[in-house]
């Protein structure tokens, strides 16, 4: 009678080391997932800055002129460049649409020109 408890906790250890493993195996999943997409700055011919998304090595996005404004004008630093870049990767992440609205780019102190 002493071995049917012993193999029932062998039993429940096993499902949980599955479950754990599991669990993990998704974690990794998602966190793929969520790194597929990637920035890259590059020089514009007019001495701004542009980004390119890619998506598992395959630009998606060429953005060479800042979104939004009536003017085509290049970002005016590598950082403004990359920061909006990053912000179209959360937006592909969460499954939205990548398209960006003047008040986003005010917000992460993207300068618009005058």
């Amino acid at each position: 009678m002493t071995k049917k408890p012993v193999y029932i906790l062998i039993g429940i250890l096993a499902v949980l080391v599955v479950l754990f493993a599991l669990k993990e195996k998704k974690t990794e999943t998602a966190r793929f997932k969520q790194e597929r997409f990637s920035v890259q700055t590059f020089t514009t011919g007019d001495g701004g800055w542009g980004y390119s998304i890619f998506h598992n090595k395959k630009r998606i996005i060429k953005q060479d002129v800042i979104p939004v404004i009536r003017k085509n004008m290049s970002f005016q630093s590598e950082k403004d460049a990359r920061i909006t870049g990053l912000l179209v990767i959360e937006k592909l992440n969460a499954k939205k649409l990548p398209t960006l609205n003047r008040q986003e780019l005010e917000n992460l102190h993207i300068s618009l020109g005058s």
